[in-house]
């Protein structure tokens, strides 16, 4: 009985090579960065109401109208847009505008859609503030891109 298990242990067998399939692979670049972009949606894709997550905060109306602005979001980024609008607010509000001043006023024109824009889409509470702020002082200048940021500021406010 030993010798034939030993001989059974030692007998060689033959093994079939594997190769993978190519179902679902990708042709070419374009395609498969499609498919990853796919697999990512799908990933996120709630198949039932229980586990779907419960949208909260400014942006729970359209959450991928906050996606535009990942770099507004980011952390270090966030901190550097509220320092930035903290020394705006300080400034306009220790010196008065001068409304008859083309030049300042030209000057503080390109500020509005920028101010407008942090109001929009950024998730930080304290650059929403600062930027309302700001805006509040420079609405009542009669700008030339005030009705402009108006329009798109009313729908946001009112979210």
């Amino acid at each position: 009985g030993g010798s034939a298990k030993k001989k059974e242990r030692n007998k060689v067998v033959a093994v079939a090579t594997w190769t993978p399939s190519n179902l679902g692979h990708a042709e070419n670049q374009k395609s498969a960065l499609a498919m990853k972009k796919k697999q990512k949606k799908e990933l996120h894709r709630v198949t039932d109401g229980a586990a779907a997550p419960k949208l909260t905060g400014s942006s729970r109306h359209s959450p991928l109208r906050s996606a535009k602005a990942k770099t507004l979001n980011n952390p270090a980024n966030a901190c550097a847009v509220s320092f930035g609008l903290t020394l705006l607010n300080s400034s306009l509000k220790r010196s008065k505008l001068d409304v008859t001043d083309d030049t300042l006023c030209a000057m503080a024109d390109p500020y509005l859609p920028l101010l407008a824009h942090c109001v929009r889409f950024s998730s930080d509470n304290q650059a929403v503030i600062l930027s309302l702020r700001c805006l509040g002082v420079l609405l009542r200048v009669d700008l030339p891109s005030v009705p402009e940021a108006a329009r798109e500021l009313g729908p946001s406010i009112l979210d």
